[in-house]
């Protein structure tokens, strides 16, 4: 959600929650989550409706019978020439909650360059969008989301499903 905040935040809530239950009742073996993009310009335009959204969400994972984790990522959409001097955090790993290091996304020039071939001329000309990670709550944040969705994802497929992912877990100490 990036604009008309006060008008949009209530359907947008509703819809989630029904996709919540409307989900889990056909298919309550599936390892469901739910991600958020709320505009950083709503902590400062409308505060009030944005931490009464970001409550909702946090509520909305808690619900046995709803998602298994929801996510909020707050993108500040300023342009660079109007964001303030403050500097926010890199975006963590998805499996480290609060981590602050992104160098080991591509790890190597090899990759760089694969990865340059791969993307659309147009996406290197984009500009970059920083999120804010401070003024997400603990419980919404995207580590700890993708850390439970792989969690409930492992616990309820069979056994000889994801194997490498089964591995690596094993590798790292966790059962």
């Amino acid at each position: 959600m990036d604009s008309s905040f006060r008008k949009n935040a209530a359907n947008r809530v509703e819809e989630s929650y029904g996709d919540a239950k409307n989900l889990r009742a056909r298919h309550p073996q599936a390892a469901l989550g739910f991600v958020y993009a709320l505009s950083a310009v709503a902590l400062e335009s409308e505060p009030d409706i944005a931490e009464w959204l970001i409550d909702l969400l946090a509520k909305l994972g808690r619900e046995e019978d709803a998602y298994d984790a929801v996510a909020l990522i707050l993108p500040d959409l300023t342009p660079e020439s109007e964001a303030p001097g403050v500097e926010e955090d890199v975006a963590a790993g998805p499996l480290e909650p609060g981590a602050s290091d992104d160098e080991n996304i591509v790890e190597s020039d090899a990759e760089l360059r694969l990865a340059q071939e791969l993307v659309p001329h147009e996406v290197h000309h984009m500009r970059p969008v920083r999120l804010r990670r401070s003024q997400v709550p603990a419980a919404l944040d995207p580590g700890r989301f993708f850390t439970v969705m792989c969690d409930e994802l492992l616990e309820r497929t069979p056994v000889n499903f994801h194997a490498d992912a089964r591995r690596l877990r094993r590798e790292a100490g966790r059962p």
